[in-house]
């Protein structure tokens, strides 16, 4: 994983240290069986900092503490991905950005209520909107309604 690290690092602007860290914590606090290691693969090439891979990765490994023998929660968060107009990229910041609203709101949100805000934000009238990102989405739902859910 060092030269998965090396080309995140030189892709993000993080450092190939903190990439280096987040894939190390990432394999040992999540079995294979919650998370391959393609599957980490893609999520950290996708993800535009470490700290949306480290959001996202976290929520899988309280999910699947909290929820053994369920449905992977990688795998509900990437059908999510693919049923919507908006890459996986952009859902990895929308979470993150979601995530770190529940925090400053002192809230802490399971993941699939979160991962559902975000199904729910792709059904806003503003998703037409050429160019539009989901992370703008999240955040005008934010501003305008808040985070009521569980």
């Amino acid at each position: 994983m060092t030269e998965l690290a090396r080309e995140l690092a030189a892709k993000t602007g993080d450092s190939e240290a903190s990439w280096a860290a987040a894939l190390q914590s990432c394999r040992q606090s999540l079995r294979e069986s919650d998370l391959l290691d393609d599957e980490v693969k893609l999520l950290a090439r996708d993800s535009q900092k470490v700290e949306h891979f480290n959001t996202l990765t976290r929520l899988l490994y309280l999910y699947a503490r909290a929820h053994p023998g369920r449905k992977r929660g990688f795998q509900m968060f990437i059908d999510s991905v693919n049923h919507s107009p908006f890459g996986l990229s952009d859902w990895l910041v929308s979470l993150h950005i979601l995530h770190e609203y529940a925090v400053e709101n002192g809230r802490k949100i399971e993941f699939p209520h979160l991962r559902e805000y975000l199904t729910c934000c792709i059904y806003s009238p503003e998703t037409r909107t050429p160019g539009i990102t989901l992370q703008s989405i999240v955040g005008e739902m934010l501003s305008f309604a808040g985070y009521e859910g569980p």
